[in-house]
Protein backbone atom coordinates (compact mmCIF):
# COMPACT_ATOMS: atom_id res chain seq x y z
CA UNK A 1 0.00 0.00 0.00
CA UNK A 2 0.72 3.21 -0.67
CA UNK A 3 1.90 5.88 2.03
CA UNK A 4 -0.67 9.14 2.44
CA UNK A 5 1.36 12.67 1.72
CA UNK A 6 0.57 16.21 1.98
CA UNK A 7 0.72 15.92 -1.85
CA UNK A 8 -2.36 13.60 -2.14
CA UNK A 9 -4.64 14.61 0.62
CA UNK A 10 -4.12 18.30 -1.40
CA UNK A 11 -4.63 16.47 -4.72
CA UNK A 12 -7.97 14.90 -3.47
CA UNK A 13 -9.38 17.91 -1.15
CA UNK A 14 -9.18 20.15 -4.61
CA UNK A 15 -11.56 17.23 -6.05
CA UNK A 16 -13.68 17.06 -3.64
CA UNK A 17 -17.37 19.27 -3.17
CA UNK A 18 -18.11 16.89 0.13
CA UNK A 19 -15.41 17.02 3.19
CA UNK A 20 -12.28 15.52 3.67
CA UNK A 21 -11.13 14.84 7.59
CA UNK A 22 -7.91 14.08 8.79
CA UNK A 23 -6.84 12.83 11.98
CA UNK A 24 -6.82 15.44 14.61
CA UNK A 25 -9.59 17.77 12.37
CA UNK A 26 -12.81 18.41 13.72
CA UNK A 27 -15.35 15.50 12.59
CA UNK A 28 -12.88 12.96 12.51
CA UNK A 29 -13.61 11.31 15.61
CA UNK A 30 -17.21 11.68 14.45
CA UNK A 31 -16.97 10.16 11.83
CA UNK A 32 -15.20 7.12 11.98
CA UNK A 33 -16.84 6.38 15.53
CA UNK A 34 -17.77 3.06 15.82
CA UNK A 35 -19.32 0.52 18.38
CA UNK A 36 -16.07 -2.35 18.26
CA UNK A 37 -13.23 -0.23 18.65
CA UNK A 38 -11.06 -3.58 17.39
CA UNK A 39 -11.79 -1.96 13.99
CA UNK A 40 -9.05 -0.04 12.67
CA UNK A 41 -9.46 4.05 12.76
CA UNK A 42 -8.68 4.77 8.80
CA UNK A 43 -6.37 7.36 7.68
CA UNK A 44 -8.33 9.44 6.43
CA UNK A 45 -12.54 9.83 5.55
CA UNK A 46 -14.19 11.11 2.51
CA UNK A 47 -17.90 12.45 3.29
CA UNK A 48 -18.82 12.62 -0.33
CA UNK A 49 -21.23 15.39 -1.27
CA UNK A 50 -22.17 13.90 -4.84
CA UNK A 51 -22.05 11.19 -7.21
CA UNK A 52 -18.68 13.40 -8.83
CA UNK A 53 -16.71 13.23 -5.47
CA UNK A 54 -17.24 9.42 -5.19
CA UNK A 55 -15.78 8.61 -8.50
CA UNK A 56 -12.88 11.23 -7.52
CA UNK A 57 -12.36 9.54 -4.26
CA UNK A 58 -12.26 6.11 -5.48
CA UNK A 59 -10.57 7.49 -8.11
CA UNK A 60 -7.55 8.82 -6.32
CA UNK A 61 -6.96 5.63 -4.00
CA UNK A 62 -6.81 3.32 -7.13
CA UNK A 63 -4.41 5.50 -8.45
CA UNK A 64 -2.28 5.41 -5.60
CA UNK A 65 -3.19 1.30 -4.34
CA UNK A 66 -4.51 2.89 -0.84
CA UNK A 67 -6.90 0.34 0.42
CA UNK A 68 -10.82 1.75 0.33
CA UNK A 69 -13.17 1.16 2.86
CA UNK A 70 -17.20 1.83 2.43
CA UNK A 71 -19.34 3.02 5.44
CA UNK A 72 -23.14 2.61 5.50
CA UNK A 73 -25.42 4.90 7.12
CA UNK A 74 -26.51 2.33 9.80
CA UNK A 75 -24.94 0.28 12.20
CA UNK A 76 -24.20 -3.51 12.35
CA UNK A 77 -23.10 -5.81 15.30
CA UNK A 78 -21.02 -7.73 12.47
CA UNK A 79 -19.88 -4.80 10.90
CA UNK A 80 -21.30 -5.44 7.48
CA UNK A 81 -21.92 -1.69 6.73
CA UNK A 82 -18.42 -1.26 6.45
CA UNK A 83 -16.49 -3.19 3.51
CA UNK A 84 -12.26 -3.45 4.13
CA UNK A 85 -10.67 -3.22 0.77
CA UNK A 86 -12.38 -2.32 -2.65
CA UNK A 87 -9.90 -3.31 -5.68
Amino acid sequence: MTTLTDGAVATLRRRLNGVLFLPGDVGFDEATRLWNRMIETPALVVQPADTADVIAAVDHARRRRFAVSVRGGGHNRGHRARRRRVD
